[in-house]
């Protein structure tokens, strides 16, 4: 999917267009919330705990849905100042995150918008994550971060103290994002989301296609194999790289693991994560320097109980 400033090159944007009167830091927590499960999931990876790692994938697909999104959306609205205004800021950022993710072509891969009525994977697949899009975006993202910087720290991050009704609604929220996912991933994996169906029942996976998105090649001098999300190694045959990459692949499985691959496409090894890394950061920065004002304004008592200033949105 399009890096964090891609995300934030379009909506941000966009948002300074027709949403003018908000905290650009809303906007922007909104174009990373449908990441949240993504990011969870490398961490854990990272940390190598001890869980099944289809399983592991499958509640990040859960999570990402729309559903998911407009779940967080919910906890974190009804635990500021302003729930509904907040809550409509970042369930439409969250979904047209979903929407600019659908158009970047993706194999095995793709945005859930009517889970859990449907697990179908939904991707218009118009360009590469490579593509001179992709980079015009990100320099776009790069710009916005830029102009929005002022702005973005001017508005002082003072937290809310909600109240007992909208801290019930916020954890309900959140228990519904947390465990919706266990009475769903069964569904995604039955459509089998990512190929994990396929990829799962290793018995029944002889002339079975498969697609593996932004899996590592290995080339070893015996051939190339590939590192699958579950860090099984699967024998690549028919594959023209001389070299180790980051590749997207199309094939069939010859044995339980030995795969034909029928189209291969190249990536950038840093360039997406890079990207993202500097976006999340951006924002991370621009939230800390903004709770600094706010405790300043609380200690100094320039803002009053109840007060609503535009600060506050």
């Amino acid at each position: 999917m399009p890096n964090t400033l891609a995300h934030f090159g379009v909506q941000g944007f966009l948002g300074h267009r027709f949403l003018a009167w908000c905290d650009p830091k809303w906007i922007l927590i909104g174009c990373v919330i449908p990441d949240i499960p993504w990011i969870f999931q490398r961490i854990i990876r990272l940390l190598a705990l001890p869980v099944d790692l289809y399983d592991l994938r499958l509640y990040a697909v859960c999570q990402a849905s729309l559903l998911g999104c407009l779940m967080v959306s919910g906890a974190l609205a009804f635990l500021s100042a302003h729930p509904k205004k907040i809550f409509w800021v970042l369930a439409i950022n969250a979904l047209a995150h979903l929407l600019l993710d659908s158009t970047q072509l993706k194999w095995a891969n793709g945005v859930h918008l009517f889970a859990p009525f449907s697990w179908e994977l939904w991707n218009l697949g118009w360009y590469w994550p490579e593509s001179v899009v992709t980079y015009g975006l990100t320099a776009l993202g790069v710009i916005y971060v830029g102009v929005a910087w002022r702005l973005a720290v001017a508005h002082p991050l003072i937290p809310a103290v909600p109240s007992v009704r909208n801290s019930l609604v916020a954890g309900l929220c959140l228990a519904v994002y947390l465990v919706f996912p266990l009475a769903t991933m069964s569904q995604a994996e039955e459509a089998d989301n990512h190929f994990i169906k396929t990829l799962r029942h290793a018995e029944a996976r002889i002339g079975r296609t498969v697609e593996f998105d932004r899996v590592s090649y290995i080339k070893k001098e015996s051939g190339g194999v590939i590192a699958t999300m579950s860090n099984e190694y699967l024998i690549a045959v028919t594959s023209p790289l001389p070299q180790s990459a980051l590749v997207s692949i199309k094939g069939r499985f010859q044995t339980a693991d030995t795969i034909e691959v029928e189209d291969l496409h190249i990536h950038s090894s840093w360039f997406r994560d890079v990207a993202s890394y500097v976006g999340l950061v951006g924002l991370l920065l621009m939230s800390l320097v903004s709770m600094s004002k706010g405790r300043k304004i609380n200690k100094s008592g320039s803002v009053g109980d109840g007060e609503e200033t535009q600060e506050d949105v």
